[in-house]
């Protein structure tokens, strides 16, 4: 045939290259990076009083961004969003307080500092150390 490309052996130099690329490859590239828990409860001004003999709650006037399903961010020192979670349904602790646990999973590791943000609203910041990742925040609004 004219112009047929005729196979030519692999030379022993060309399969260690082969070689040597396909480990490269295959290594470090399916490492999951290390990544924290954390969880902690948000509290909150209770709408009414009566909502302690139910156990329900509804966050005051004023607070009605914090709630069941919202959203909470952490937040590296630049403002990025690192990870997200949501806020469980609200509980009443006594007749003036609503608070809803949280749980935000896969937060990777390798910053100095992460902050809290909760809401829609300016709260203020909370600010965790990674060192302090893994125990449980009592953060308050309000």
């Amino acid at each position: 045939m004219v112009g047929a490309m005729t196979p030519r052996p692999f030379g022993a130099a060309a399969a260690a290259a082969l070689a040597l690329l396909l480990a490269a490859c295959s290594g470090d590239a399916t490492e999951e990076p290390e990544t924290a828990f954390v969880s902690g409860t948000i509290t909150v001004a209770a709408a009414s009083s009566g909502q302690y003999i139910t156990g329900k709650c509804t966050a005051a006037d004023g607070f009605e961004d914090v709630h069941t399903g919202a959203q909470i961010t952490l937040l590296d020192s630049d403002g990025a969003v690192v990870a997200l979670g949501e806020l469980e349904k609200g509980r009443n602790n006594n007749s003036k307080e609503c608070f809803f646990k949280f749980t935000i999973a896969d937060v990777p590791l390798g910053y100095k500092f992460y902050s809290v943000d909760v809401g829609n609203a300016f709260r203020g910041v909370y600010t965790i150390a990674e060192s302090e990742l893994a125990k449980y925040h009592s953060l308050y609004i309000g």
